[in-house]
């Protein structure tokens, strides 16, 4: 239980619960043994919720809308987190920024309408540049990508035309190498 990587006694602060009923988290360790928790909450005001580790508990800042699924990556250059989430009713994607330094969240940026229920949406880092990958199935499934720059998204660059008319299950997480190599897994459900 150490926050540096290593095996130990737990650190003052663990265990700890995040909130009653906290669910889809996500971990992001950033520098001087600080992990920033992302995750979600099932009943009542349901929000993406974040918080930091940095020997104590921050408070919980929450987001204006409900998420479906949520997407989080480090940025390369400091401990600022970039969070994607597809909002419940609409199935719009939000952008959220977390600061550490003033430990704040940002207000959300509309990112992208993907009004199709199946969508789904990973973000990886291709050098310093962050990109939003997302499959969105019209006539046929396609791989689209966005490219966050100055903490504004590109239009979608369509990437994959798979010509496929299944949906897609899944959209794993994207590999990214370091050597300019990402790769994108996607696999369909074909039924019984």
């Amino acid at each position: 239980g150490n926050t540096d990587g290593t095996w130990g006694s737990a650190p003052a602060g663990f265990p700890f619960t995040l909130n009653a009923d906290g669910s889809g988290i996500k971990l992001v360790p950033t520098s001087a043994g600080k992990i920033v928790v992302i995750y979600n909450t099932t009943s009542g005001s349901t929000r993406v919720r974040v918080r930091r580790y940095s020997g104590s508990w921050s408070a919980e800042l929450s987001s204006a809308y409900s998420p479906l699924s949520i997407a989080v990556i480090k940025q390369s250059a400091d401990d600022n987190v970039e969070i994607l989430y597809m909002q419940v009713t609409t199935r719009n994607v939000y952008h959220a920024t977390y600061t550490d330094s003033s430990n704040t969240l940002s207000a959300e940026v509309l990112v992208d309408t993907l009004s199709n229920t199946s969508s789904l949406f990973v973000l990886c880092r291709d050098g310093s540049d962050i990109r939003m990958i997302f499959a969105y199935s019209g006539t046929s499934l396609n791989l689209y990508h966005r490219i966050l720059t100055n903490g504004s998204w590109g239009s979608p660059i369509l990437w994959l035309d798979t010509v496929d008319s299944l949906e897609p299950s899944a959209l794993s997480s994207i590999i990214d190498s370091g050597s300019g190599v990402t790769a994108v897994l996607y696999e369909h459900d074909f039924g019984q």
